[in-house]
This record gives C-alpha cells, sequence and structure tokens, in this order.
C-alpha cells in the first residue's frame, strides 16, 4: 500500500502507461486494409474530402474562441479561455501560422505534445486500485482550438457515415432512440417462440484501446482526405502523458494507443473506429437478430455501449463471438465476457445454456445507459425509482444536521435529485408514443 504522494503518482503513470502503450495489435497497415475493404462501409459525400483538407481559416479559429465557456480549469500551459477571448485579434494570426507550420513540418510543437491526467473516483470502486479511477485528461489549449475546427467539420458529414444505429455523438440523435428501439422490440420478441435475448457487451477501456495503425486506415477506407488524415496522424505523433495526483506530477510517458482523452475531435474519431465492427454484425448471416415488424434488430450503439439483439443462439453466440476476436485483432477492441449481462426476453432459454454461457445473467434486468430494463414494462417504474426515492430520502436526513437554508435545501435537490427522477422517463429518454404509457 503506497501512502507518499509522489510514488502514488508515479503508480498512477505507471498504470496508464501500460493501458496506452500494450497495444496488443501487431499487423500491419496493409493487413488492416485488407479486412477494411471487405466492409460494406459508408462513403463520405463528393466535396466533403476538399472541405475537410481546406487550410483552417481565420473565420473558423474566431469563432471557436468566442464559443470558448468561460471559468474552465486552465490547460497545462497555465492559459484560461479568458485569455484566449481577450487577446483574440492578437493571438488568431500567431496561431494559424502554427497550425500551417505543423502541416509543413508534420511535427506538433513541443508543448502541443503534453497531456496532464487528474483522477476521479468512480462510485462503488475499490479506491486501493489505480483502475477504480476515471482519468481526465488536460490538453494545450491552443491544440484543442485546432481539432474542435476539425471536429466542426466533421460533425457536418458523421452522419452521412455512421449508421442510424448509432447515436452518441451524432448530432440530433438521442439515446432515447436506443431505449425507445428497445422497449418496442422486446414486446416483439416475447410473442415469439424461438429463443430471444438482448445482449449488453462490457467493453474493456474501448477508447484507450484504439490501436492507431486501425484508426488511420479506417478514416482511409472512410474516404477522407490526404490533408485531414495527415492532420490525425500529426496529432498523435510523439503525444505523451504525466499523472497529477495530490497535487504530484509524474514523469511523462509516451502513448501508443486510444483516441486521445480530452481532444474534443476524439468522439467522433471513436464512433468511426467502431462503425466496421457494426456492420460486420450487421452484414454476418451467422448472427440472426429479432423481427419486428418488417425489419430485423441486430444491433444499438451508444459510443462504446453495444446491445445486440439475438435469437438462434447456437449459431449465432460463436459467430458473434468470433466477429468480436476478429475486429479485435485488428482494433484492439475488447470485452469483458464476465461483466457482458443477458437477459431472457420471452423466457425460452434453456438454464443450462446460461449455466455453460460466460454472461451474467441478473434476475433484476440488465442496465443500460443508466436504465434498469426488466422483463415486463410493468416492473420498469419500480426497479428504476426505488433506488432513487431511497436516495433522496438519505439527503432529506442529512440536511436536518446540516446548516442548510431553505433555498440551499432547493438547490441540492435541483442539482443531485431532480436529474435522476426526470432521466428514467423523460421525454427525451421515451420519445415514442408506444411506451408513453409508463409516464403515469
Amino acid at each position: 500500500m503506497l501512502t507518499d504522494p509522489e510514488h502514488i503518482s508515479e503508480a498512477f503513470a505507471k498504470f496508464y502507461k501500460t493501458l496506452y502503450i500494450n497495444s496488443g495489435v501487431s499487423t500491419c497497415e496493409n493487413e488492416i486494409k485488407t479486412l477494411l475493404d471487405q466492409i460494406n462501409v459508408k462513403q463520405l459525400p463528393d466535396g466533403a474530402k476538399e472541405k475537410l483538407d481546406m487550410p483552417i481559416t481565420p473565420r473558423e479559429l474566431d469563432d471557436v474562441i468566442l464559443h470558448l465557456k468561460n471559468n474552465k480549469t486552465p490547460d497545462p500551459d497555465g492559459y484560461v479561455n479568458e485569455f484566449y477571448k481577450t487577446f483574440k485579434e492578437l493571438l488568431s494570426p500567431l496561431l494559424l501560422q502554427a497550425y500551417d507550420c505543423m502541416l509543413k513540418t508534420k511535427a506538433l510543437a513541443p508543448s502541443w505534445r503534453d497531456a496532464i491526467i487528474i483522477v476521479i473516483h468512480k462510485e462503488e470502486k475499490d479506491p486501493s486500485e489505480c483502475g477504480a479511477y476515471r482519468p481526465i485528461s488536460i490538453l494545450n489549449g491552443d491544440l484543442c482550438l485546432f481539432t474542435t475546427i476539425l471536429s466542426r467539420r466533421l460533425n457536418k458529414y458523421i452522419s452521412e457515415l455512421i449508421h442510424l444505429d448509432q447515436t452518441r455523438f451524432i448530432p440530433g440523435r438521442y439515446s432515447g432512440n436506443n431505449v425507445c428501439g428497445l422497449l418496442n422490440v422486446m414486446p416483439c420478441a416475447a410473442s415469439q417462440t424461438y429463443e430471444a435475448m438482448v445482449l449488453s457487451l462490457d467493453a474493456e477501456k474501448a477508447f484507450d484501446r484504439v490501436s492507431w495503425k486501425y484508426m488511420f486506415q479506417t478514416l482511409v477506407r472512410f474516404g477522407f482526405g490526404k490533408e485531414f488524415i495527415t492532420w490525425i496522424r500529426i496529432l498523435y505523433s510523439e503525444s505523451r502523458s504525466a499523472a497529477r495526483v495530490n497535487g504530484h506530477l509524474s514523469e511523462s510517458f509516451n502513448l501508443g494507443r486510444s483516441t486521445r482523452q480530452g481532444c474534443p475531435l476524439s468522439p467522433v474519431l471513436f464512433v468511426l473506429c467502431i462503425e466496421p465492427f457494426a456492420q460486420l454484425i450487421r452484414d454476418n448471416g451467422n448472427i440472426s437478430g429479432i423481427n419486428g415488424g418488417e425489419e430485423e434488430h441486430k444491433i444499438s450503439l451508444y459510443a462504446d455501449d453495444v446491445l445486440l439483439y439475438l435469437s438462434n443462439l447456437s449459431c449465432s453466440i460463436p459467430a458473434l463471438i468470433d466477429t468480436v476476436k476478429l475486429f479485435g485483432y485488428y482494433s484492439g477492441y475488447k470485452i469483458n465476457v464476465n461483466k457482458t449481462e443477458a437477459m431472457d426476453i420471452n423466457r425460452l432459454i434453456p438454464y443450462q445454456y446460461k449455466d455453460k454461457s460466460d454472461f451474467h445473467w441478473p434476475a433484476e434486468g440488465i442496465k443500460y445507459l443508466g436504465i434498469v430494463i426488466t422483463q415486463t414494462q410493468e416492473k420498469l417504474y419500480n426497479a428504476n425509482y426505488d433506488k432513487i426515492i431511497n436516495k433522496i430520502k438519505q439527503d432529506l436526513g442529512r440536511w436536518s444536521s446540516l446548516p442548510l437554508s431553505l433555498l440551499g435545501q432547493i438547490e441540492s435537490i435541483h442539482m443531485n435529485d431532480l436529474p435522476s427522477l426526470l432521466y428514467p422517463f423523460s421525454d427525451a429518454t421515451y420519445p415514442c408514443t408506444k411506451v408513453n404509457v409508463l409516464h403515469t
């Protein structure tokens, strides 16, 4: 057990160094390209490649600076967003020159390579384990302005590249689509005579395990231009991180994989990287989905939260496992089988099968996007609200011993408890009229 703050920060640095360096992907980019060429993914629309490859314009940079939020954490150099806003007229020409120099030299400025990782403890996790903390990376402000511009450009076309099954980080798509779809498919499956299940894959640090070689080739497969891909390669070249814990900063270490944490462009890059995996499942004839009306439902994604609708399990499960292994071999993707949750929708799956499988079959239902999904919709309310109401009662009980004013109590409810009450059965979560009965 470590107690010295300096030793603790070095322990975190060692943990993240191992996570970000050991990619486990030994294939070359040509082999990855061969696989991706066999996957039927969409291509950038006409004219998009040229627009993405254009040099950064003064208007784009000025607009990003004007929309920076105040009172945010400063970057590793100590500069806050208010600094960029105040001195925008002086800084913009210099930044544009720096971005142009980056493209010509194909190298990042030394300070742009570094990120500082701070950690936040995950609830109900062992605080003595480094993996029990959520890392938050702070990047250089100049670099974040540049990647925000690239992200804005890409967001104009991302919905045309990514299937409707994926809702995270796509403008105009919401998690409610996933939950609503699940609640509408389940009654269809419950009335069928064949075995039907829902499987929620537990990905092991999906953002952190993305192979850079795979990411670069994925961009090529989607039809991105030479300049845009060059920018991405430069952004990931010689990137480094250091861990800051309890005020102590560890030694810097080089990164070898992951979509760079804290980068505004990383979320969009990730959904591009996982789309070929989703398409492999959609096109795999040995993986049978659940029929709902005239459509077969197989997969639903919210970033790395992958939900699968499966039937014909004796054939579908082995085919799914083979697909996960194939994709993981080239991309670094990996699932925790023992933490992957499964639910028997129509209670036709034999107990012997459940006992032999490595999946977790929770009796109360699976947890998906923060909501407990039960086998029957009648149990949804109690499964989700009992814990929330008990927590609110505990909060109210603690207030009796705290010097909180009435206004302070109202604000505490507004910040801590009201979002928990509204989210499970809000219109954003259940937009479809078929499940609006849940509001009552």
